[in-house]
C-alpha cells in the first residue's frame, strides 16, 4: 500500500481535520495557549515567513493549529473549508481567492499546478470507476493567461488508458509553448504488473498530444513491491530544470517455519535515484558516495530535500543534522554541512521536520509539552552558519500548566 501514500496522506489529513473539528470544542478557547518563535540568537527575520503546521493535545482532545512568528492561529478561527484543504492550503487557497474561476473543481494537490509570472497551469488525470477496474483514463488540462484572463483547456485519452491500474500526478512544467506533465502510472501488460515514470507533453495551442516519453520503469512479481518517490521539491509550484526520483523496490521472502509469527522477511534488494533534465530531456543515475550508500542502505538517511540543481541528503543524531549536497550540474557531492540541534531524546529522538527554500535549511522539533520547548534553526547552506536559532515557548506561561503535547507535522516558508 506505500505506493498509495499520497491518496492516503490526503484521506488521513481529511479525516484528522474533519475529526478535530467534532473534538476541539472539549478545548475551551481560555485553554488554548498562545505559542510564539523566541529568539536565543541570530535575525528574527530568518524566520518571518516560516510556517509550523501542527496540532495541540490535551489528553484525547486535540485541535490542528498553524504557528508563524506572528503567533498561534488555531482551526477553530478559520473556516471550516479552508480547514479541510489540508496540506499547501495556504497557497491553494491563495491561487482559489484570486483566480476563483479557474480554480473551479480543481483539486488542492499542489503538485498538480505550475505557476510563473503570466501562466497558471493545472493537470490532472481522471477516470471512471466499475466493479471490475478503472477505465477511461483521460487528461484535464488548464492553463491560465493571467494577462489577458484567458484559460485554454484540454481533455485528451491517456495513451493505452486501457492497461492503466492507476495513474498519480507528480509535476507539472510549462516549457516554452509545451505543457510538460510528469506522471507515475501502474501498468498491466500482458500479465505483467509495472510501475511506469512517464513524461508527457501537450501542444496547448493545437490540443494534442506530442511526446509521451517513458522516464523509468520497473517490472513487480507476486514478492516484489516497487516505490517510487519524486523528492521533495522546495518550491513545487515554480519553473524547474530537474527532477529527481528515488526508487526502492522490496522483495517479500516466504518465512519458513520457525519464522511463521514473525511474517515473511523483507529485504530492500534495488535502491535507485535518477535526475531528469526537462530542458536537455536527459537523465542521469546520481552515483552516491559510499557514506551515503551504506546510509541508504542501512535506512539510515532520514530525509532528502531537492531544490531544483542539487539534492539534499540529511541524516540526523543526537547532536543535530549532517547534510549532504548533491550537484546535478556537475554531478558531484559537494561539502558536508553540520547543523547542530538538540533532538528530543524523550520522544524516542525522532527528527526534525526540515525544509529548504533560497539557499538555506530550516529545521524544528517535531514534538513537544510542557516541560520540553520545540527548538527552531535556520542555517545558511553556502557558509554552513546558523543564521537563526531559537525555542517555541507559550506566550503566557500560566496557560500550559496542564498536561500537553504540541506536535508539528509540516514545515515550509512562503
Amino acid at each position: 500500500m506505500r505506493k498509495y501514500w499520497k491518496a492516503a496522506l490526503v484521506i488521513a489529513v481529511i479525516v484528522f481535520g474533519v475529526g478535530a473539528y467534532y473534538v476541539n470544542a472539549a478545548i475551551s478557547a481560555p485553554q488554548k495557549p498562545e505559542f510564539v518563535i523566541k529568539k536565543q540568537s541570530g535575525d528574527e527575520k530568518e524566520v518571518q515567513s516560516i510556517v509550523l503546521d501542527g496540532s495541540y493535545q490535551v489528553g484525547f482532545h486535540g485541535e490542528p493549529l498553524q504557528l508563524t512568528s506572528t503567533g498561534t492561529r488555531y482551526d477553530s478561527e478559520v473556516s471550516f473549508f479552508d480547514r479541510l484543504n489540508g496540506f499547501q492550503k495556504n497557497k491553494i487557497t491563495e491561487l482559489e481567492k484570486e483566480y476563483r474561476s479557474f480554480m473551479r473543481g480543481k483539486n488542492g494537490d499542489i503538485n498538480a499546478y505550475f505557476e510563473d509570472n503570466q501562466y497558471l497551469v493545472y493537470a490532472d488525470v481522471e477516470y471512471k470507476r466499475n466493479d471490475l477496474k478503472p477505465s477511461d483514463f483521460r487528461f484535464k488540462i488548464a492553463v491560465l493567461d493571467k494577462q489577458d484572463d484567458k484559460a485554454t483547456s484540454l481533455n485528451l485519452s491517456v495513451p493505452n488508458e486501457s492497461n492503466l491500474d492507476w495513474v498519480m500526478i507528480e509535476d507539472v512544467q510549462k516549457k516554452n509553448d509545451q505543457i510538460v506533465v510528469m506522471t507515475q502510472n501502474h501498468v498491466r501488460d500482458s500479465g505483467n504488473r509495472k510501475v511506469e515514470v512517464r513524461e508527457y507533453r501537450f501542444d496547448i495551442s493545437n490540443k494534442k498530444l506530442v511526446e509521451n516519453k517513458k522516464i523509468m520503469s520497473q517490472e513487480e512479481s507476486e514478492n516484489t513491491q516497487t516505490d517510487i518517490y519524486m523528492m521533495n521539491e522546495s518550491s513545487p509550484l515554480e519553473k524547474h530544470e530537474n527532477v529527481v526520483f528515488a526508487k526502492v523496490v522490496t522483495e517479500f521472502k516466504p518465512a519458513n517455519q520457525d519464522q511463521v509469527a514473525e511474517g515473511p522477511e523483507v529485504e530492500e534488494i534495488l535502491s535507485d535515484y535518477i535526475s531528469y533534465n526537462y530542458d536537455r530531456k536527459e537523465k542521469n543515475h546520481i552515483k552516491l558516495p559510499e557514506s551515503i550508500k551504506k546510509a541508504v542502505e542501512t535506512d539510515g538517511i532520514d530525509s532528502n530535500m531537492f531544490n531544483g540543481t542539487k539534492v539534499y541528503f540529511m541524516r540526523f543524531n543526537e547532536k543535530g543534522i549532517t547534510i549532504t549536497p548533491y550537484s546535478l550540474n556537475n554531478r558531484r557531492i559537494e561539502d558536508e554541512i553540520s547543523l547542530s540541534m538538540q533532538i528530543n531524546n524523550k520522544y524516542g529522538g525522532m527528527p526534525p521536520i526540515t525544509t529548504i527554500r533560497d539557499g538555506k535549511v530550516y529545521a524544528a522539533s517535531p514534538i513537544s509539552d510542557q516541560n520540553t520547548k520545540s527548538n527552531i534553526v535556520v542555517a545558511d547552506l553556502k557558509s554552513g552558519k546558523t543564521v537563526f536559532k531559537g525555542e517555541i515557548i507559550s506566550k503566557e506561561p500560566t496557560q500550559t500548566n496542564r498536561e500537553y503535547e504540541l506536535y508539528f507535522h509540516q514545515l515550509y516558508v512562503k
